[in-house]
């Protein structure tokens, strides 16, 4: 293990251990709502401080193990490993570190021939990777979203355990409905506010790399403007919706551009390409006409009727086939800032493809983002683009 990695270990965990990252939490207020939020909450809580002294536990011991090189059988290996059912899990759990460490060096050697190494490249003589790459393939924790009743917009995030039931889940939301606001509780696909990051265990191989790299993105944005106001933002010192919605935009165009580079690197065949976006699809037709029509409600007050249409869509869409736990503010505010989603009423989403189509390369387009402070500042750009 680098120097670099166990200096980022150590540094990350004392920063979590001394309070200065205070991941999932958007508002720290000390008004009674946010107290009673606080202790409804506080029970299932996940543990980023437990979570990190076990993992650099495990990261200094490796310091101490000899390198291992990425072979040709090591492909063979990852591709073992996602063939495996979740039947056989003492399978899998022999070959996880292994298939880890394989898929992490390969995500290396693609950004590096992308030309994305670390944040801090432009000051620096030696080009290494910074934040290292590493990831656990564990359950990642639940996320409590809150948002106000009369509005569409993140009022807090909370981080919850990755072992509650569907029961404590909607006990929680109950509780916390009851005080005037709207809540849900979602499963995350991976989170990147832990190092190392996590990634849900899944069969699909592409969507495992693709979580790796869009977790690994978000540590490598917190040390440029636009990943650091969204550090801000996840702190609650200060609040901006467009910001969190141009990272998470931003973090899934990155993932799945250099996702497909390493799939197709590896794992893949000349003759596959990107795929292309598909046609909006029932569902998301149908989730994006609520969406506004829920907006409109809002916009005239009407938020019974909204709450109400919202539970009349949510049953329509399971006679659809479309299961959805529940269906609030709370949920298009968590969905929304993903601009790409049909949850999202939001532009930014087509600004941000307008302009990559308008870069040459991943990095051009990287480096006329990340140093964004709003969404003026990506409009600015894309207009100036077109001249």
């Amino acid at each position: 293990m680098s120097k670099q990695k166990v200096f980022l270990i150590l540094v990350v965990s004392s920063l979590i251990v001394s309070g200065l990252i205070v991941p999932g939490c958007l508002s720290c207020s000390s008004s009674e709502i946010e107290q009673r939020i606080s202790t409804i909450a506080a029970p299932s809580e996940f543990s980023i401080v437990k979570w990190e002294f076990s993992s650099v536990l495990e990261e200094l011991r490796e310091c101490f193990t000899l390198p291992t090189r990425v072979t040709t059988d090591d492909i063979e290996t990852v591709k073992t490993y996602f063939a495996l059912t979740g039947e056989d899990e003492a399978g899998k759990a022999d070959l996880e570190n292994r298939v880890e460490l394989v898929l992490a060096k390969q995500i290396k050697q693609v950004l590096a021939e992308e030309r994305i190494v670390n944040p801090l490249d432009n000051y620096m003589f030696f080009k290494f990777i910074f934040p290292p790459i590493n990831f656990e393939f564990a359950p990642p924790p639940h996320l409590l979203v809150i948002s106000p009743r009369d509005r569409i917009e993140l009022l807090r995030r909370t981080i919850l355990k990755p072992d509650i039931s569907t029961e404590e889940k909607e006990a929680i939301e109950s509780e916390i409905d009851a005080l005037g606001v709207s809540s849900l509780v979602v499963r995350l696909g991976g989170v990147g506010f832990t190092y190392p990051p996590m990634v849900v265990e899944t069969a699909d191989l592409r969507f495992a790399i693709n979580t790796a790299v869009e977790e690994w993105f978000h540590q490598y944005m917190i040390f440029q403007p636009l990943g650091f106001l969204y550090a801000l933002d996840a702190i609650g010192v200060r609040p901006d919706y467009d910001v969190i919605t141009m990272n998470e935009t931003l973090a899934g165009i990155i993932s799945k551009e250099i996702g497909h580079k390493v799939y197709l690197k590896y794992y893949g065949s000349d003759e596959e390409t990107i795929p292309e976006e598909k046609p909006e699809s029932e569902f998301g037709s149908l989730m994006r006409e609520i969406r506004i029509r829920v907006d409109a409600y809002l916009a005239e007050g009407k938020i019974t009727e909204a709450e109400e249409f919202m539970q009349e869509s949510r049953d329509f869409l399971e006679t659809k086939g479309y299961h959805i736990r529940k269906l609030n503010q709370a949920y298009f505010a968590f969905h929304g800032t993903y601009a790409d989603a049909p949850t999202s009423v939001s532009a930014i989403g087509e600004d941000l493809m307008v302009l990559r189509e308008r870069c040459s390369s991943l990095r051009e387009f990287l480096d006329e983002v990340i140093g964004m402070t709003s969404y003026e500042d990506l409009k600015k750009v894309v207009v100036e683009r077109e001249k």
